[in-house]
């Protein structure tokens, strides 16, 4: 299933001296932040991979990387996104690549707040980009198959750049 997540994103400019001032401002304008959570299954718990040493081969290297240099906060279901095609998207998490295991298992309880990663995606403009962001812990079955997924989810992002669309146009 595809989630859309932006479309049409409108940027307007001109050739002013204000606006070479808020380039910067601009293209962090066009990053999109997702927060991703779990499934709430009343008494799941995760069995997380929590010894760096012992990590599934065909974890990226990245968050391999990323665990093994946050050794004392291993006990989470683990977070990563890649481009199912190259397409020079950057890929950020801005607080941390895990949801910790403490928040397991969930009761359906009154408060109950559910923890969240937090990724940052910078798409190119004009082009159809497909994110795939993984869950990872030992009894989170994945599959690839997109008719019937598990232990993901897809995203799709599209800026549009309207820098040339006359207001009339709009």
């Amino acid at each position: 299933m595809l989630h859309p997540i932006y479309h049409n994103m409108a940027i307007e400019s001109n050739d002013t001296p204000c606006l070479q001032q808020t380039v910067p401002l601009l293209a962090h304008l066009l990053a999109i932040t997702q927060q991703l959570q779990h499934n709430n299954i009343i008494g799941w718990i995760p069995k997380c991979y929590n010894d760096s040493e012992n990590l599934p081969g065909e974890m990226s290297d990245d968050l391999k990387d990323y665990i093994k240099s946050h050794a004392p906060q291993l006990n989470q279901i683990w977070v990563s996104c890649w481009q199912e095609k190259d397409n020079r998207t950057i890929i950020e998490y801005p607080w941390s690549r895990g949801l910790p295991a403490d928040y397991y298992p969930f009761m359906n309880d009154d408060g109950y707040l559910s923890p969240l990663v937090a990724v940052r995606f910078t798409p190119p403009v004009n082009e159809f980009v497909y994110i795939r962001c993984r869950a990872w812990a030992k009894n989170v079955v994945y599959s690839k198959s997109l008719k019937e997924p598990s232990g993901y989810i897809r995203i799709q992002l599209y800026v549009e750049d309207l820098t040339n669309i006359t207001t009339t146009e709009l």
